[in-house]
């Protein structure tokens, strides 16, 4: 048994050569000849040792075979080339390329220029079936033109590429501006002024600059009561040079009224109807009515008669019992004597008589009328001015006439009311006319003329499109003279507000509304692009397909590649021996089931008379598995020693074979495959050892010309604290744990 053991621990160390870094192998050797003492030189194969090298002494020309020169590859076979030795051997075959059955894009087309696509291998940069993509051709957007402003060029229809800087735009220079002098307006206390100032009837250029409202110059009045029929008013003020007031009428307060009854008036006493009273000022709705005086009936005087009492006129009272009657005693007769009166046509004649002066007595008798000797005269109608009369006689021996006058008639008067005159037409006052003749008192009044005022009226407003008029208005009529033409106005586009008609890579527009009016303006928004806003996929790169982030447009559909990540290649597990000179491991990768599948490292240890094979990966060692360490750590002492991928393999027994304690192996692996050390490395392994110890590392060494195997157990330093074994080592080997003699 133990010579077994022994054979076996000699394979592993033979194996182990394999491993070494390859500086050391391509270098010299940190071995002396055994012969002469010289440092060993040169590599050869001796493919009849398997997988072991031959180095040779420059000296004595001795040569030797060590498992610090087995063939090992100097890094993982890749998609084109094998895993070699540095001494030619072939230790894995070229994998071959994995390429992708999606064709990926190398250079993408452009409008004018042809790209490229390929099929890309999983592993390495290589490329197949590389396929032109025809050029795309302009892929045109109309604009529509822009007429230029005052201060903004415009241009004419054109087109552009969404995918390049294609263009057939042509620029139109500013026109500038247009300018309408206007004239200053004075301000006033309420609003605004200016000084003259220039606009542009093209545009909303202006010159025109506020000349802040004045602000009233107050004057203050004293407050008013109110009365009984007056207003009255708080104290206020005015402004001394406009009509602005803060005056409110406070309302006449009305009669406080007090009612009185009616008084019938007398013959001798005044009277009243009811009437009212105010109880705080003098109002009264009092009216006298006279006294009304006596209801007189006036009464004839009734003179006294020789026979009978007379009296005096009096007058006596409807009313009441006042009278001024005075009585006149009876007279007695007065005679007179009548001489005789001869008759005439129409006058009787009597003889000589007496009778009394007062009364009727007489002697009289008559002597009847002559009759009248008559003359017939036609008649005259009257008129307005003039008398008339009807036919009439006369007599020829008195003056007997039938003769009636007519009145004149008058006129017939017929009332016209008055005319006020105009600035055109005559006027007149109120004035008669005579329907009968051409009387009138008609009086003519001059027609005024008209009164235009010196201030102009707006007749028509002026809009943003049409022009308006101003006239000079007659005060008194609606004549107008000097009729004068307002311009139009122009719009006033000041607030654009966008449209948010804007794409990720095309300017949208923007409309404004007129001030005036209902006129709209819609021009380019330029810089209102809204850019691409990508939504981000991010495909995780597998152990073997490349990862990258898809930017997807939220807004449209523009999508690209990229952040791309190289394949995470596969992370395996521990390797298990095959039991056929390979072993294997399952990728831990979450996902991935692929299993991989490489050579066992080959290390023999001569052990009782026989060779054993040791593998560092899986851990073979005979007909025993190592275990693996799961917290050994491993550190750098020479920048760059440690490898930049696989992971540091560490595995032991106990009591491997009479006489060690432990045995242990360490290496790098990188994909079933040992990675070699480029430097010195500190190993570090959490063991439970109680007895005194030293600690050698293996070497197998071959002499080429007799084939003789021996090995050499050379001690190393190391370090053993709480625990944690620790020591340095630049090569994958096997190490031994002695116990101390």
């Amino acid at each position: 048994m133990r010579k077994r053991v022994w054979v076996a621990v000699l394979v592993c160390i033979g194996m182990l050569v394999v491993f070494l870094p390859t500086a050391a192998l391509a270098g010299t050797p940190d071995r002396p000849c055994s012969y002469c003492g010289d440092t060993l030189m040169g590599i050869y194969p001796k493919p009849w040792l398997d997988y072991s090298h031959t180095y040779w002494c420059s000296q004595c020309n001795e040569k030797y075979t060590s498992v610090f020169g087995m063939c090992r590859a100097t890094g993982p076979a890749t998609c084109a080339d094998p895993a070699v030795c540095i001494c030619g051997r072939i230790m894995a075959s070229a994998l071959g390329h994995d390429y992708s059955a999606d064709y990926t894009v190398d250079t993408p087309a452009t409008c004018t220029a042809e790209g490229s696509k390929s099929q890309h291998c999983s592993r390495c940069e290589s490329k197949n079936d590389v396929t032109a993509i025809p050029a795309l051709g302009h892929d045109l957007i109309h604009h529509d033109p822009q007429a230029p402003t005052c201060t903004e060029i415009g241009w004419d229809a054109f087109d552009t590429c969404f995918r390049c800087d294609y263009s057939t735009y042509v620029e139109v220079p500013t026109l500038g501006h247009d300018l309408i002098h206007h004239d200053p307006q004075a301000p006033t206390c309420t609003e605004i002024g200016w000084d003259a100032f220039d606009t542009c009837s093209r545009c909303n250029y202006s010159t025109y600059e506020i000349i802040a409202a004045l602000g009233h110059g107050i004057v203050h009045h004293d407050p008013q009561a109110p009365t009984c029929t007056e207003i009255g008013w708080d104290a206020y003020d005015t402004c001394a040079r406009c009509d602005y007031t803060t005056y409110e009428i406070i309302p006449a307060l009305g009669h406080g009224i007090v009612h009185h009854d009616p008084q019938a008036p007398t013959c001798t006493e005044i009277g009243w109807d009811a009437y009212d009273t105010c109880a705080r000022c003098d109002y009264t709705t009092y009216e006298i009515i006279p006294a009304l005086g006596h209801g007189l009936i006036h009464h004839d005087p009734q003179a006294a008669t020789c026979t009978e009492i007379g009296w005096y006129a009096f007058d006596t009272c409807s009313r009441c019992d006042y009278t001024t009657y005075v009585e006149i005693p009876a007279l007695g007769h007065d005679l007179l004597h009548h001489d005789p009166q001869a008759p005439t046509c129409t006058e009787i004649g009597w003889d000589a008589f007496d009778t009394c002066s007062r009364c009727d007595y007489s002697t009289y008798v008559e002597i009847a009328k002559l009759g009248h000797d008559l003359a017939h005269h036609d008649a005259k109608a009257p008129t307005c001015t003039e008398i008339g009369w009807a036919t009439y006689d006369t007599c020829a021996r008195c003056d007997y006439t039938t003769y009636e006058i007519i009145p004149a008639l008058g006129h017939g008067i017929v009332q016209h009311d008055p005319q006020a005159p105009t600035c055109t037409e005559i006027g007149w006052d109120a004035y008669d006319t005579c329907a009968r003749c051409d009387y009138t008192t008609y009086i003519e009044i001059p027609a005024l003329g008209h009164d235009y005022l010196a201030d102009y009226t707006v007749d028509v407003a002026a809009t943003c499109t049409t022009e308006g008029s101003k006239s000079q208005h007659c005060s008194r009529c609606e004549s107008k003279t000097n009729v004068t033409v307002i311009p139009a106005l122009g719009h006033s586009f000041l607030s654009y507000q966008p449209n948010d008609d804007a794409t990720c890579i095309a300017d949208g527009t923007k409309t404004a509304k007129c001030e005036r009016c209902d006129g709209t303006d819609t021009v380019a928004d330029p810089g209102s692009a809204k850019g691409h806003h990508y939504k981000r996929t991010v495909i995780a790169p597998t152990c073997t397909a490349k990862g990258y982030t898809t930017y997807e447009c939220i807004n449209c559909a523009d999508t690209y590649r990229a952040d791309f990540e190289n394949a995470l290649m596969h992370r395996f597990g521990l390797w298990e021996s095959n039991g056929d000179g390979t072993h294997s491991a399952r990728c831990m990768r979450s996902g991935c089931n692929h299993v991989g599948t490489a050579e066992c490292s080959h290390f023999g240890v001569t052990a009782d008379g026989n060779i054993m094979p040791c593998c560092f990966i899986c851990g073979t060692l005979g007909d025993e598995r190592l275990l693996a360490f799961e917290f050994a750590e491993i550190a750098a002492i020479d920048l760059g020693a440690i490898p930049g991928r696989g992971e540091l393999i560490l595995r032991g027994i106990n009591d491997p074979f009479d006489g060690a304690l432990y045995a242990l192996t360490a290496a790098y692996e990188y994909a079933g495959l040992m990675e070699p050390f480029a430097g010195a490395v500190t190993v570090s392994i959490p063991l439970e050892l109680n007895d005194a110890f030293r600690l050698v590392r293996v070497d197998v060494i071959e002499k080429a010309e007799t084939n003789e195997r021996s090995e050499a157990w050379t001690e190393i330093p190391f370090t053993y604290e709480e625990g944690i074994l620790s020591f340095e080592t630049d090569t994958a080997g096997l190490f031994l744990i002695l116990p101390v003699e």
